[in-house]
């Protein structure tokens, strides 16, 4: 059994998802499940080239698509890995005060269910056009009332399945989710928010191309693009440079 893995369910987004997977290889990350859900161009060609990914196809295309492909996550996968995080493909796990492999964080949640980790959400720090590179361009990280939300890390020896939503989970009997600080988070937030170990860097908006891009796309859970609003993009515009990234990035080269 392998200790960690990652699933991410994408669609025509495989630029960012290859840097998502060659980052936390780095960060140390065994696996990643990824579902491939209906990509004008496949991803298993995209990722042919990298041999710790398993691309399943996913074609549901419905209202709560995400929570069943979890589902079938935990069902197919949790006898494979000792842990199992659920993220998006503009989602990246960060971690402070010094540790530079997130196996090595986990060690200590092993006796939970889950760990929840909050959002630093982050906007499109003026670009108009997509970038090359998204950790290394987007990095001013707006205060809003989204950063309490979490993503969860699962136990799969205490994990049931995904809750009403793609952020939190159902835990056996005696098994829970707690935050970094090792709070009880019972549901998709936890507020207010906690970023003094570890933070899930959100690149919400990206430029105002991906943005367009993302409204087309719809949501990896629901199809429509209702909060996709010109309110959405503005609420994540002014924010404050947040190097947590890079930092970590440093440590771990070294």
């Amino acid at each position: 059994m392998k200790y960690l893995a990652l699933c991410i369910m994408c669609k025509n987004d495989e630029k960012t998802l290859i840097e998502n997977i060659q980052y936390h290889t780095l960060a140390g990350v065994d696996h990643f499940i990824i579902y491939d859900n209906m990509s004008d161009n496949p991803l298993s060609a995209a990722l042919s080239h990298m041999n710790n990914v398993t691309v399943n196809m996913w074609s549901d295309t419905q209202t709560g698509s995400q929570i069943r492909c979890y589902d079938q996550c935990i069902k197919n996968y949790s006898n494979k890995f000792k842990w199992i995080g659920f993220i998006d493909t503009d989602e990246f796990i960060v971690l402070k005060n010094g540790m530079s492999n997130i196996k090595n964080f986990l060690k200590g949640y092993e006796s939970y269910g889950g760990v929840g980790l909050n959002w630093k959400c982050f906007g499109s720090s003026g670009h108009t056009k997509t970038q090359k590179s998204v950790i290394g361009s987007y990095i001013h990280a707006a205060s809003t009332g989204d950063d309490r939300h979490i993503k969860s890390i699962v136990n799969t020896k205490a994990v049931l399945g995904p809750n009403k939503n793609p952020h939190a989970f159902r835990y056996k009997p005696k098994y829970y989710c707690v935050n970094e600080l090792k709070k009880p988070v019972h549901g998709p937030v936890n507020n207010p928010p906690s970023h003094k170990f570890a933070q899930i860097n959100h690149y919400v908006t990206r430029s105002r191309a991906d943005f367009e891009a993302k409204r087309k796309r719809g949501g990896g859970n629901k199809r429509d693009n209702v909060k996709l609003t010109e309110g959405f993009w503005l609420r994540f515009q002014e924010g404050q440079i947040d190097n947590s990234i890079k930092n970590f990035i440093n440590l771990i080269k070294q």
